[in-house]
């Protein structure tokens, strides 16, 4: 996933989707995290029994990451299992300054962050469409944490 976003962009005219195969999608070469690009969306399977899975294997890093983002969607991906290290914020997904759509994702299994388990955002705009957010741990906000 971070090699095709690397390879591809998006404006407001001319927004890309990037469409992930179902399955473990994390290949040995994946680096976390992984910078969302403005304009370009991650779409994962729409098979409920065959999900895209973005596994951090409890890793201390965030999954996603998005810094000054605009017109992104996240949608159809499980993401899961980070560990903070007591000090990491966001464990599935960190936002500063974005503005992005989050919508049919499982977030799950992110423990030990020190703020937001699964989602940390500061100064973003998110839309949360049906979403399963669980069993996610931190210090303030154990699923979500909005500043």
């Amino acid at each position: 996933m971070t090699y095709a976003l690397t390879e591809v962009s998006g404006s407001k005219e001319n927004p890309t989707t990037i469409h992930i195969l179902a399955g473990d999608s994390v290949s040995p070469q994946e680096t976390f995290p992984i910078n969302l690009n403005s304009h370009v969306s991650s779409h994962g399977s729409t098979h409920p029994s065959q999900p895209t899975t973005i596994d951090g294997k409890d890793l201390e890093a965030q999954l996603i990451y998005g810094k000054d983002v605009v017109g992104v969607e996240l949608s159809h991906l499980v993401l899961q299992k980070t560990d903070g290290g007591n000090s990491n914020k966001g464990g599935a997904i960190y936002l500063e300054g974005s503005s992005v759509t989050i919508k049919k994702n499982r977030l799950e299994g992110h423990q030990q962050h020190t703020h937001g388990g699964a989602i940390y955002a500061l100064g973003s705009s998110i839309n949360l469409l049906d979403n399963t957010i669980s069993n996610n741990q931190a210090a303030d906000g154990g699923g979500l944490y909005l500043f």
